[in-house]
């Protein structure tokens, strides 16, 4: 098999939160309404110098990685040119892990070929949301109603608006800072963790939850109770 990464790769994310309670507990719930688009350019002759007569190839696929394939909320399509198609379930590559995939038409190989493609992705999720800026330039934009974003991974946002109504997100980066070609070999050949260790993205955090207000209630007691003994003694 061959793999090609994207030319570009873009995603504006449009994120809403809830909360979930059962009992005392409670949870932070998402969904992420994603639009994302981007190109490939395949070299003439798949890149292969020599014999290239002598190889014979199935239909190429796309895939799309999601590490959580439960929070899917919408039926996938492809826009590809002007067609639709239609993903289905499983990534067909091992090494990517969950995700979905969808063959494509034929390709003339022995010429430089451009894929444009687009197609929305509907996201539930809890705790945070991450990205693989799998392009060799990405850009990737998140906006949401939550009000205390934490800014995790290992790329920080260019640009970052926060206000009692929410935040929004930008975020470039290009092969060169990601070296994510490299990491792409290293994970087929079977090392994964630089390959997941280039995402960035937001974990929507409660900054003061009930368990942190028992834990400083119990200090500050405590402290009360600890100089009460020493100002008597």
């Amino acid at each position: 098999r061959l793999y090609f990464l994207p030319e570009r790769f873009e995603l504006d994310g449009q994120v809403q939160t809830e909360l979930r309670k059962r009992g005392i507990y409670e949870a932070r719930l998402f969904h992420a309404d994603n639009r994302i688009d981007g190109h490939f350019s395949l070299p003439a002759q798949l890149g292969i110098k020599e014999n290239f007569a002598d190889y014979q190839f199935d239909a190429p696929f796309l895939v799309v990685g999601i590490s959580d394939i439960r929070g899917i909320e919408n039926a996938l399509k492809l826009e590809l040119g002007g067609q639709q198609l239609d993903f289905v379930p499983g990534s067909e590559v091992a090494w990517i892990g969950e995700g979905v995939h969808v063959t494509l038409p034929a390709l003339d190989a022995s010429k430089a070929t451009q894929l444009t493609f687009g197609f929305d992705l509907r996201l539930q999720g809890t705790g945070s949301l991450r990205v693989v800026p799998v392009g060799k330039t990405s850009s990737v934009s998140l906006a949401a109603n939550w009000p205390h974003p934490s800014f995790v991974g290992n790329f920080l946002p260019a640009k970052r608006e926060i206000n009692d109504q929410g935040f929004s997100a930008d975020w470039q980066t290009s092969f060169f800072s990601t070296n994510l070609q490299e990491a792409m070999e290293r994970c087929v050949a079977g090392d994964c963790d630089a390959l997941n260790g280039r995402s960035f993205g937001v974990s929507f955090i409660d900054p003061v939850d009930q368990y942190l207000k028992s834990d400083r209630a119990i200090k500050y007691a405590l402290l009360f109770i600890v100089l009460t003994f020493a100002g008597f003694f």
